[in-house]
């Protein structure tokens, strides 16, 4: 049996339970599986401020990869590895963003940003904004009257997190960056909307960058998860996992398809998968 010593582990439909709670049974998992010596790492496409407090000040984990791989979080030295986009590529960014109507929520030094100008259910409904963005991001994040000045004027944005009005107006803006080629993005399947981010970050290459901090080989490493924006952390680990309630896509690239997120992932991978 291989010795694993990260479970990089997505949150919402994975480590999560349905209700949005670390269950009992994964919490004693991750206390257990970092008494072994193996870190179980959130990997997540919130920024660090947006996660829930009980996996944050969880005190048996230590790294957390957050906004979509753009930065890891070392939580007993206080200290993140950025894989961020610069101000030059974020200033682009917001140059072909601008081509068209959008609604975008800007991660930044841990916390989400939006433009206090477009803060209206009209707006929301123009661009079909899913309700977890409306009642939990939204609501959450820091309003602005100056948003694109300040967004303009930031260095090392983690990622920026768009609704389109169309699939088609996406698809063709996902395009042009793609041509670009200093960006990598997340499309998510059946919505209007993109988390985009430098090239250099994502789940999988953060994944590979922590086990490189670590002196790990890659084959000491499980992802798992539930959806799109798993997808490249389930391609860069030693062992890539899907939930059974995951999408098709991450099913058909998982090495093995394990229980719901009902049922104790964590738990399951320490009972199945860790010596």
């Amino acid at each position: 049996m291989t010795e694993y010593r990260i479970v990089a582990s997505d949150l919402d439909g994975t480590l999560l339970a349905s209700n949005g709670s670390v269950s009992a049974e994964n919490s004693e998992a991750i206390k257990r599986l970092s008494e072994k010596g193996v870190y179980v790492v959130p990997c997540t496409g919130r920024t660090l401020y947006e996660l829930n407090p009980e996996i944050r000040n969880n005190p048996y984990i230590r790294y957390i990869i957050h906004s979509d791989g753009s930065v890891i979080y070392d939580k007993e030295n206080d200290r993140r590895i950025e894989m961020c986009m610069t101000r030059e590529e974020t200033n682009r960014l917001f140059d072909e963003l601008a081509k068209q109507p959008t609604f975008y929520s800007v991660r930044y030094n841990r916390n989400v940003y939006n433009d206090a100008a477009l803060q209206s259910d009209a707006v929301y409904d123009s661009f079909s904004i899913d309700p977890y963005s409306r009642n939990v991001v939204i609501p959450w994040s820091k309003k602005l009257d100056d948003f694109d000045a300040f967004c303009r004027s930031c260095e090392s944005i983690e990622m920026v997190g768009v609704f389109f009005q169309s699939l088609e107006a996406r698809d063709r803006c996902l395009e042009r960056l793609e041509a670009l080629g200093n960006y990598g993005f997340i499309r998510w399947q059946g919505l209007n909307y993109s988390e985009i981010f430098s090239k250099e970050a994502g789940k999988g290459n953060a994944l590979l960058r922590l086990a490189k901090e670590l002196d790990l080989d890659r084959s000491q490493t499980i992802g798992v998860g539930d959806s799109t924006n798993d997808l490249t952390m389930i391609r860069a680990a030693g062992l890539g996992l899907a939930m059974s309630n995951a999408c098709e896509a991450l099913k058909a690239e998982a090495d093995e398809i394990i229980c719901s997120n009902d049922e104790h992932g964590i738990q399951y991978i320490l009972d199945r998968y860790i010596k």
